[in-house]
């Protein structure tokens, strides 16, 4: 059985960039209702448990049909969820001047324009989804918009980090504001822990 991961923090301090009641909703109920609706489905196949989440899903076709909607909706949505939570401090943070950053700047010109792209891409996206920064399969650095809870290993690619353009993200706080929300939650991910992420996956 899949256990879920702890938030580092309290739901309250991640305000006033993320009003508490978001969170406690969002880990609560969204996140635990992915990761015990994904626990159920796998029961009757046990042995996926000896795999990790994302092992699962960069494999999803080798899941049984008869679960694997369910696995790919959930398994989705916990993967999502636990990078996310992962990757949110809960004061502002400034880039790291890394790695990441560096190779951000070669591949969309500056970091400035990049940043300018991952807003467009979330204010522009249709509907209820994730927008990623990923590698590619040639592992090239890419802004992707997946809709529902899919999962960039899905698509054999490798998620660096992504923000949560599903209403259940910001609608509370936000309501259909998507570039405030946007804003407030750029301003606290951690950039400490994305770029040792980043080094770790280009090693």
């Amino acid at each position: 059985m899949f256990k879920p991961v702890p938030l580092k923090n309290s739901f309250s301090d991640y305000e006033p960039f993320v009003a508490r009641e978001i969170m406690e909703l969002h880990y609560s109920s969204h996140y635990i209702g992915y990761l015990n609706n994904l626990n159920k489905a796998l029961e009757k196949y046990p042995e996926f448990f000896n795999q990790s989440v994302n092992e699962i899903l960069s494999s999803i076709n080798t899941v049984p049909e008869d679960i694997r909607s369910v696995v790919r909706n959930m398994g989705g949505g916990v993967s999502n969820h636990e990078l996310l939570w992962e990757i949110l401090s809960t004061k502002e943070t400034n880039v790291v001047n890394g790695r990441l950053k560096s190779d951000v700047e070669k591949a969309f010109s500056s970091w400035d324009e990049f940043v300018s792209q991952f807003q467009k891409t979330v204010t522009s996206s249709f509907g209820a989804g994730w927008v990623w920064l990923v590698f590619d399969k040639g592992k090239n650095l890419k802004i992707v918009f997946i809709q529902n809870q899919d999962s960039p290993y899905m698509n054999g690619e490798t998620p660096i980090f992504g923000l949560d353009i599903w209403e259940h993200a910001y609608y509370l706080q936000h309501q259909n504001g998507k570039l405030a929300y946007f804003k407030e939650v750029w301003k606290i991910l951690d950039w400490q822990v994305i770029e040792d992420r980043y080094s770790s996956l280009i090693k």
